[in-house]
């Protein structure tokens, strides 16, 4: 099924630029997830600790926000790292499903989040 949303926002700044921004808390909680993250292809097991040991802390969140010096604009870094689905992937030359490819947006992402 394909799905497509969108949203309009109204801006806070209207003299502001347009940009994105990662999320305090969420970046805490990646941190702290980070050791769940497997980057085979198999299952990931979740622990059975107290979900509360997931949920940072306000002094947690401000370390982030220390870490990354209040500035949380998402890089406009874009790069094409595999071929755009295209009829060669309708005919079965090209199966994306089994290529593992590197990403240097997310290797960039976690350098910056110290977790590489």
């Amino acid at each position: 099924r394909q799905y497509l949303q969108t949203i309009s926002l109204e801006r806070i700044k209207k003299d502001a630029p347009v940009a994105l921004e990662y999320d305090p808390e969420w970046l805490t909680i990646l941190s702290k997830t980070h050791h769940l993250t497997k980057n085979t292809r198999s299952k990931v097991s979740v622990p059975s600790d107290d979900p509360d040991t997931y949920v940072p802390t306000p002094s947690e969140i401000e370390l982030t926000r220390k870490k990354w010096g209040d500035d949380f604009t998402i890089p406009c870094n874009f790069e094409i790292t595999v071929p755009p689905l295209g009829k060669e992937i309708c005919y079965g030359r090209y199966d994306a499903r089994n290529a593992m490819v590197g990403n240097p947006q997310t290797d960039a992402f976690l350098e910056r989040m110290g977790l590489k």
